[in-house]
């Protein structure tokens, strides 16, 4: 386990077996990782509580997930109040929670990318801050913004814009990055992107820029990053 320190949040990745694991198999890993990381960081759930996450609406739609915690003795479910998001490809599974909003997305940087498509989903100033970059991972941001800030609209990922880029100058890889929705009508949205590579994998882990950051009261003010191998 790796571990490091963020305000007010937490992700996990989590790799799982190579081969035929289906969509089904693996969004049920990924609730089931965010369950234990529910577990472990709200106050709100006691040892006898069995915790539940849904990630579907009534009608089968996906859905931003929701923790719910049950007492063994009777039926009744309580929302807790958390922010989460969670991400899953072929090869691991990713999930972030926090009190403010938050979106993950996973990557893997070693697959084949279409000639055309970072003309297709990035403008030319963004391919100029993206350079020679891996293009995924700024894909992983755009999706991971859009998380973040949502609200039942579909993605249209040329309205998310990488304004800006932070590179680690010991490695080939971004550190960090700033992503705005050049929506008409949308406030000001703007979501501070943090990088992690893990194996094979880029995760992109988005919360709302310092300036515009509006978190429900709790009292810790520190989030803790792992990062889980099997």
């Amino acid at each position: 386990m790796c571990q490091t320190k963020h305000p007010i949040a937490e992700w996990s990745i989590e790799l799982t077996p190579q081969g035929g694991a289906s969509w089904e198999s693996l969004n049920r890993r990924s609730c089931e990782l965010m369950a234990r990381m529910v577990r472990r960081w709200s106050s709100e759930v006691n040892s006898e509580q069995r915790i539940e996450v849904r990630s579907r609406c009534r009608d089968g739609k996906s859905r931003r997930p929701v923790a719910f915690v049950k007492h063994p003795s009777h039926s009744t479910t309580t929302a807790l109040r958390l922010r989460l998001s969670t991400s899953h490809i072929e090869g691991a599974v990713a999930a972030a929670v926090s009190r403010s909003r938050i979106g993950i997305d996973l990557v893997d940087i070693r697959n084949p990318l279409a000639p055309s498509f970072l003309t297709t989903w990035f403008d030319r100033n963004e391919r100029i801050r993206i350079g020679t970059q891996p293009p995924h991972a700024f894909w992983a941001a755009k999706e991971a913004a859009y998380k973040a800030f949502c609200r039942c609209e579909p993605f249209r990922p040329n309205r998310w814009k990488i304004v800006s880029v932070e590179n680690d100058s010991a490695k080939s890889h971004p550190s960090r990055c700033t992503v705005r929705n050049d929506r008409n009508d949308a406030m000001c949205q703007l979501a501070s992107i943090e990088f992690h590579f893990v194996d094979r994998f880029a995760v992109a882990v988005a919360q709302p820029h310092s300036v515009l950051e509006q978190t429900i009261p709790h009292h810790s003010n520190e989030l803790l990053l792992g990062i889980c191998k099997p």
